[in-house]
């Protein structure tokens, strides 16, 4: 058995419980994906069976990390405003 992501041209053997090549899985652009499994009995005839699949990458940072990053940055520099202000307001008064 094998199948294919090119419609036959580049093809990959496989038995059961098979990962995809990670090579080919890899260079494939996201969006829709035709997969192509082809199979051969013993007397010589072949068969294939195609099936369409959307790849998705993931990006890579979950949002809430992104939203918790600028939260803690933007109560950071308040903090350190607010300190550097008391400080400067403390020192000038007599």
């Amino acid at each position: 058995m094998w199948y294919s992501f090119d419609g036959g041209l580049i093809t990959f053997a496989f038995t059961n419980n098979t990962v995809f090549n990670q090579t080919g899985w890899t260079e494939l652009s996201e969006g829709n994906v035709t997969i192509t499994f082809y199979t051969r009995d013993l007397a010589g005839n072949e068969a294939s069976e195609s099936v369409t699949v959307i790849k998705s990458v993931p990006s890579g940072i979950d949002p809430g990390v992104i939203i918790t990053i600028v939260i803690v940055s933007i109560i950071g520099g308040v903090a350190v405003i607010s300190v550097v202000y008391i400080f400067m307001k403390k020192r000038t008064t007599p």
